[in-house]
């Protein structure tokens, strides 16, 4: 039987029964928090092994939860879909083994650990003064300024004598002596369809939305890598007339079977750059240097909820048209919220390609562990190639980045050599 993270015997009426809690699972390496989605099952149901209990919002896409524990019923769910995140090991359902016990196991209390509650103060008793309470403020109080409040109503307010000079312009005084009262102020307001007791506030020109899960940690993450990773820039530039011209060449031969783009010739240059100077792809792990054996490259892909880096795993021993499948799949699915973590995980080393959107240049910040990654702008109207190499400088030297960028910059202007 598998190991149970809650496993809770009860008795009623002198007749045993089990209930569990189930807990917010760790659906990928990286996933901290989690947030339901959608349940499949609803409270009465019966869950068998296999069976999707729900869809969970992860860090980097929806994932289905599928039940791997006994056979049961579902008692109680803890949170309506789109909920907060919460942390992995938070009860977020009950399950018991038996029908009958569907009302004992509703009664079970679901709590988020990560959650403090609020320890209630007792209110205070205050002290005895020795001091007399001070005498109550007169009907009228009269400032430095000779200006009169009554009792009570903002006698905190000053204002200045050009204040006091435009509502004596604007309001007319019905008191004694001509003197401004309250009810002149709110008769005044009204005319000039103000709620009475202060201006109404001003309609928002903003909105506030919840930022989703994925966002939260591209948050996290990347601010935890501009004040933790030392980064250093490194920039060429590259003609690019022999690549067009190869790309135009092979995707007329290949007569609509496939179609290849500059990205994938980067990509595939990346990869075999990574193979002449490997310490690209080396990560610091705390004091720790780690070398890859092989050349998985992650791509940025922009999503509507944020940026998801899938892998082409072992890049440097595909060929073009299998890169670029890759890619196309890849993306497709990316946008779709529908990657397993076994595709967005293990990447060496990153390419980050905003050239479709006419940048001409551009830095990227680093994706940990990851060591480098590379900022991609768009091929100019002369056919030039702006690349710049953002690389962690506990990792890799200044020089070891200029070697790279010599390799990367040698095979995209010779691109023939990366059909052999």
């Amino acid at each position: 039987m598998l190991s149970r993270a809650y496993l809770g015997v009860r008795y009623l009426k002198n007749v045993r029964w089990a209930s569990e809690k189930i807990l917010m699972p760790a659906l990928s390496p990286t996933m901290e928090q989690g947030s339901i989605a959608n349940w499949k099952k609803k409270v009465g149901d019966k869950i068998n092994p296999g069976d999707v209990l729900c869809q969970v919002e992860t860090d980097k896409a929806t994932l289905d939860f599928e039940w791997v524990g006994d056979a049961g019923y579902i008692a109680k769910l803890a949170f309506q879909p789109g909920h907060p995140p919460v942390s992995v090991g938070t009860a977020i359902a009950v399950l018991v083994t038996e029908q009958s016990e569907l009302e004992e196991g509703s009664k079970i209390e679901l709590g988020q650990p990560e959650a403090k509650k609020a320890t209630p103060v007792p209110p205070s008793t205050p002290a005895p003064s020795a001091t007399p309470p001070p005498p109550p403020c007169p009907e009228k109080q009269t400032k430095e300024d000779n200006t009169t409040f009554e009792a009570g109503s903002f006698s905190r307010v000053r204002a200045s004598p050009a204040a006091l000079s435009l509502l004596a312009n604007n309001v007319k005084g019905t008191g004694p002596q001509g003197r401004i009262t309250q009810k002149d102020v709110e008769q005044f307001l009204s005319q000039k369809g103000t709620s009475v007791g202060g201006a109404s506030a001003p309609e928002a020109h903003y909105t506030d939305t919840a930022a989703s899960m994925m966002r939260r940690v591209i948050a996290k993450r990347l601010t935890e890598s501009t004040q933790n990773i030392p980064h250093f820039f490194l920039t060429v530039e590259i003609k690019t007339k022999a690549l067009k011209a190869l790309i135009s060449d092979l995707n007329e031969k290949g007569k609509g079977e496939y179609k290849l783009t500059a990205n994938d010739f980067i990509i595939k240059a990346s990869a075999l750059a990574c193979k002449q100077v490997p310490q690209a792809t080396h990560q610091w792990l705390d004091g720790t240097i780690r070398a890859y054996k092989s050349i998985d490259i992650s791509v940025a892909v922009a999503t509507p909820t944020g940026l998801v880096t899938p892998v082409v795993f072992n890049a440097d021993l595909k060929g073009l048209k299998e890169i670029s499948s890759d890619v196309k799949s890849l993306a497709d699915l990316a946008k779709k919220g529908q990657l397993t973590p076994e595709q967005y995980t293990g990447g060496v080393f990153t390419v980050s390609n905003l050239g479709s959107y006419g940048v001409k240049q551009f830095t990227a910040i680093i994706n940990p562990p990851q060591a480098c990654i590379l900022a991609v702008g768009a091929i100019q109207e002369d056919g030039t190639l702006n690349v710049t190499l953002s690389c962690d400088h506990r990792v890799v030297d200044g020089a070891v980045g200029a070697t790279w960028l010599k390799a990367f910059k040698s095979i995209l202007e010779q691109p023939t050599t990366l059909l052999l």
